[in-house]
């Protein structure tokens, strides 16, 4: 009963809660309770966070200090933004928001990186959270569902449920050994994805067609194989992203002349003002994007400025993909960073792969849900929506626990093994 108490109140719980307290937010069940559940949240993980330090109940590696390192870099480089920034209580607001939640995601996921049982715990309290959330889907109606939605701090029951799915798929298949616990677990991968689809989560399920693969890659092949078979999966998604990205960038050069482009920017953002909620509608306003990043390449035209520059005013209002987020508001510079926070995580986790080791099955996890995630990112919402990413990089950021051999050049020498 203890340990079950323990868990239940455990940091990983308080975590979890925080990542997916978005979408409390706005939750019809939760509509009685009078309580800012991101900010009560936050407090709560943040507390137990201290109390496992100064218990030093944690180890904590230098090198994992990386990821948070980088996203405090981006929330100054997004302060010192709001000097060339148009006026816009948005910039301010986002700004706040990456140098405390995001910060304290990406910190806290590098607290328990380095422990397994701890990373087993959270994933589970996803698991907990996305069921929470799939009875709360499949037991409203369309109409309460749309309502939760349009509140300002909502996240998509669709896409918590997603990381739910990742995690608990991930654990039958690479972490659980009981047969009838990986029965079970399947199983319930069944409504949490009934959820998603009433949900109209197509980005979820877009999502879950990238995360998915890799996990059942690497449970199915020798583990030789399978760490090979990762990296080849997980670069294979990286160069198409980036081909992606680059085809848009030439076809937004070659396609249009840049002073007709610039005599006719405004008519044509009018034209994009109700157009941001479907795909197509997202497509324009990357074009958009692009067009501000082209202006001022390297430094941007400041935090919050993107809804200023098309014609919405000072509201909430974003391309709907981090990185041009970042390029377009924060120039090179800010798009840099974004990009390095993504990719020292993911490197780090294929060089884990590389080594081995006992971590390596959880590193496919948490690979599996940076993958998840951060279509999330390429998709949808803004930089100070992303908890459930900066999670998942700093748990991906901590270092090898193990390290390759070393051969000795003396023959008759002893080699040195690895830990």
């Amino acid at each position: 009963m203890s340990a079950v108490a323990r868990g239940l109140f455990s940091f990983e719980v308080a975590l979890a809660l925080f990542v997916a307290s978005g979408s409390f937010s706005e939750s019809p069940l939760l509509a009685w309770l009078r309580l800012d559940i991101p900010r009560a949240t936050a407090l709560l993980s943040l507390v137990s966070g201290v109390w496992l330090v100064l218990t030093r109940r944690v180890t904590i590696a230098r090198a994992a200090l990386i990821a948070p390192a980088l996203v405090a870099a981006l929330g100054l480089w997004m302060a010192l933004s709001l000097a060339w920034a148009p006026p816009n209580p948005y910039g301010v607001q986002k700004t706040t928001v990456v140098l405390t939640y995001s910060i304290w995601s990406v910190t806290a996921g590098t607290l328990i990186a380095g422990h397994p049982d701890r990373i087993r715990r959270l994933l589970m309290a996803l698991i907990a959270l996305a069921t929470w959330f799939t009875i709360a889907r499949l037991g409203s109606t369309d109409a309460e569902y749309i309502l939760a939605s349009l509140g300002s701090g909502y996240l998509s029951y669709a896409v918590n449920i997603g990381i739910g799915i990742t995690a608990l798929f991930g654990l039958v298949v690479l972490d659980w050994s009981s047969g009838p616990a990986r029965a079970c677990g399947l199983l319930g991968t069944l409504p949490m994805l009934s959820a998603v689809l009433r949900a109209g989560g197509r980005g979820a399920l877009a999502g879950l067609a990238l995360s998915l693969p890799l996990l059942l890659l690497a449970s199915s092949l020798s583990v030789d194989r399978a760490r090979h078979t990762v990296r080849v999966h997980v670069y294979g998604i990286g160069l198409s992203m980036v081909t992606i990205f680059g085809f848009l960038v030439l076809l937004n050069t070659v396609t249009s002349d840049a002073s007709i482009r610039r005599q006719y920017r405004t008519l044509e953002r009018l034209e994009y003002l109700q157009a941001d909620t479907g795909y197509a509608g997202r497509g324009s306003l990357a074009t958009v994007a692009l067009d501000m990043w082209y202006e001022r390449p390297w430094l941007g035209h400041g935090v919050g400025s993107f809804p200023i520059y098309v014609g919405r005013g000072p509201v909430r209002a974003y391309p709907h993909n981090i990185v041009l987020e970042a390029l377009c508001e924060l120039g090179i510079v800010g798009g840099g960073i974004v990009i390095a926070l993504v990719m020292v995580p993911v490197w780090r986790s294929l060089r884990a792969l590389r080594y081995g080791g006992p971590d390596a099955r959880l590193r496919v996890i948490m690979l599996a849900l940076i993958l998840y995630t951060l279509f999330q990112a390429l998709k949808s919402m803004d930089l100070m929506s992303q908890n459930g990413l900066y999670l998942a990089l700093g748990l991906s950021a901590f270092p090898p626990c193990t390290v390759p051999p070393r051969t000795s050049s003396s023959p008759g020498a002893p080699q040195a093994q690895a830990p």
